[in-house]
């Protein structure tokens, strides 16, 4: 009897996963499970993208990811110091390690056979995305009342949507399906970074219209975010790259140009739609002193910071491990990743973040190291560790699995500016 022959056709599965993982990623909201912990549809298709790549022979696994086992192993060595300490949800930190190594092994292989499909997928989830944003922001068919609260399951942000800290009527900040209009503006930053390579990296003599277009819509949506962070993030990657890559100067003025008219559009249009930006620049008194507007976010984060920086210096090299437990027991949110793996994993772990960003791009060649940056993943990456001195973003799941899709990218295609150093 003959056997049975089944030709598996590895780069087309590995392209419908990668299409399953971003669309789930983007648009699907968490399931609670119980207390603190949520599941996303991303987690469904990881175990189906762990056998494509155990049954793959022509698998590609980069020699640079032995850095997660290192990474690993440092918070395994963390967490037995910290034995008092650990929790069953500290063990999540492993889980999401190698869930980014898994999604960034897929993107690798999507990038590697159907990199001239992404441009097309991605603007058309950039317009569903905005669409949706849209009825949040304006409340279309009872978006934000209704589905809302599906992808803010703390229901902080969806409760306080259009309202100041009395309750009454203030800045709105577009929260889509990041549930927060921070995390929410990272994820259109992902789009703005793309659409700004994507343009600009090709011939200059076939700019058309319509790439105009997603860009100003990109930051559109970044500015209805209201996040100050994302807004620099704009103005500074925005810079970077013309200068990086020696693009006309003029184009960048006109980008630079077009946000802030869009800010001063909105703002004539609706002064409570942009009061936030303004807001952060005026000053309040409170008992005799004067203090920075939205003192209470600029404060609080500097109260929060210098509290767990103070704690770090009692146990500099090891940290307390993940201790889930404490922020959750506090109600404590870092605001700050650097400060945060400081805090978690010592001198040591706070390199090791660092370098999560820094791996994609080193490469060892004739006892030489090369560094080997694509335009696009130095404009997300840059990205990435600017909103970290506000924000979580490689704890956040949603955008590390972005960030994992950009590795991907930068591992196959990262062949534009190199250097060579000893």
């Amino acid at each position: 009897m003959n056997k049975l022959n089944i030709k598996i056709d590895f780069p087309l599965f590995y392209a419908l996963l990668f299409y399953l993982i971003f669309i789930t990623d983007i648009f699907l909201p968490p399931i609670n499970l119980g207390f603190t912990f949520y599941f996303r549809f991303v987690d469904f298709i990881i175990p189906f993208a762990i056998l494509l790549i155990i049954i793959d022979k022509n698998r590609i696994i980069p020699r640079s990811f032995v850095f997660f086992i290192i990474l690993s192993v440092w918070i395994a060595i963390s967490m037995i110091i910290n034995h008092n300490n650990v929790a069953t949800n500290d063990l999540y930190e492993f889980y999401k390690i190698f869930k980014f190594a898994v999604i960034a092994i897929v993107a690798l292989s999507y990038f590697k056979h159907f990199e001239n499909h992404f441009d097309l997928f991605i603007k058309i989830t950039f317009l569903v995305l905005l669409v949706l944003n849209l009825f949040q922001y304006y409340n279309i068919f009872n978006f934000h009342d209704v589905v809302e609260p599906f992808y803010d399951p703390s229901g902080i942000h969806w409760a306080s949507f259009g309202k100041n800290s009395l309750g009454g009527p203030g800045p709105k900040r577009m929260l889509g399906t990041g549930g927060n209009p921070n995390i929410n503006a990272i994820i259109f930053l992902f789009y703005y970074c793309w659409f700004l390579f994507s343009m600009f990296h090709k011939n200059l003599k076939n700019l058309k219209w319509h790439n105009w277009l997603f860009l100003f819509l990109s930051i559109l949506a970044i500015i209805l975010c209201q996040s100050r962070t994302a807004l620099v993030i704009i103005l500074v990657i925005t810079i970077i790259y013309f200068i990086s890559y020696h693009k006309p100067i003029k184009y960048m003025f006109i980008i630079i140009a077009s946000t802030i008219l869009i800010m001063l559009f909105l703002d004539l249009v609706s002064k409570e739609s942009i009061s936030y930006f303004s807001g952060f620049f005026k000053n309040v008194t409170v008992d005799g002193k004067e203090y920075l507007a939205e003192n209470q976010s600029v404060r609080g984060r500097l109260d929060t910071w210098k509290f767990l920086f103070n704690m770090w210096i009692e146990k500099p090299i090891a940290g307390y491990g993940p201790y889930k437990n404490f922020f959750y027991s506090l109600k404590l949110y870092s605001e700050n990743e650097y400060i945060l793996y400081l805090w978690r994993y010592g001198i040591i772990g706070f390199f090791l973040y660092i370098y999560w960003y820094l791996f994609p791009v080193v490469k060892l060649e004739n006892k030489k190291v090369k560094l080997s940056i694509n335009p696009f993943y130095l404009l997300f990456g840059l990205s990435l560790m600017t909103a970290a001195l506000t924000n979580n973003p490689i704890t956040h799941p949603m955008i590390s699995v972005l960030l994992a899709i950009s590795v991907g990218y930068q591992l196959a295609l990262g062949k534009n500016i190199s250097t060579d150093t000893n």
